[in-house]
């Protein structure tokens, strides 16, 4: 897991106790001394939501999903059940369990076929390429127009150029020599380009907008 994806979900879980959710599980029916006390603690309560939502995210797209839950249930008993009295630890061992089931979710969701060419649309005036060099890395080039007038010349264009990892389904565009930056998120057959800094063409020259991919 990257690092900022580790940071968005450790911000995300540390404003849990202004969004409650409730426990994953009917407090009602709450037998287990750890249940008790994550129905009587607020964040813990919301943590255990969280951990199901993420469960069966991790789940929906795992290759062997009852194998997730014979280590889903190998956690509860051998983690979270022997933990001391108290929330610290409980707090802890629910947010690193998180951290991993959102791992898992990433590492096995299945992207699109995202290598090839793109053009923005409806104006056609921006293409981006994407090659895939099979080791994780994806090079990105392309180019982008501007037109004023075209009778005086006042045409401005931008070229990119760069190879890149993916984080998920997006890729970081930077360059440091013209400080350009993209951010770039890939769908089925689709990319929505934004975050364009203004430093990657000529006056007025943008790479933003919903590009599809060619045939």
């Amino acid at each position: 897991m990257t690092k900022i994806r580790r940071y968005l979900l450790l911000s995300a879980i540390s404003m849990t106790s202004f969004h409650a959710h409730g426990a994953g599980f009917n407090c009602v029916n709450a037998s287990k001394t750890v249940e008790k006390a994550i129905c009587a603690d607020t964040i813990l309560s919301d943590l255990d939501s969280l951990l199901l939502q993420a469960y069966k995210k991790a789940s929906a797209n795992s290759s062997n999903p009852a194998a997730l839950k014979k280590d889903q249930q190998t956690w509860l008993k051998s983690v979270r059940d022997v933990c001391p009295m108290g929330t610290d630890c409980l707090r802890q061992v629910y947010t690193a369990r998180l951290a991993e089931l959102e791992f898992i979710t990433h590492e096995n969701v299945k992207l699109p076929a995202i290598a090839g060419k793109y053009q923005r649309k409806p104006d056609k005036t921006s293409t981006i390429n994407v090659q895939d060099l099979k080791n994780g890395q994806w090079h990105i080039t392309g180019n982008a127009t501007w037109t004023g007038d075209v009778s005086t010349g006042n045409v401005n264009v931008g070229e990119i150029e760069g190879t890149f990892p993916l984080d998920g389904d997006t890729l970081y565009y930077s360059n440091a020599e013209d400080e350009c930056k993209l951010t770039l998120t890939f769908a089925k057959q689709a990319l929505t380009v934004n975050g364009d800094n203004g430093n990657c063409g000529g006056h007025n020259v943008s790479f933003d907008g919903q590009y599809k991919k060619s045939k």
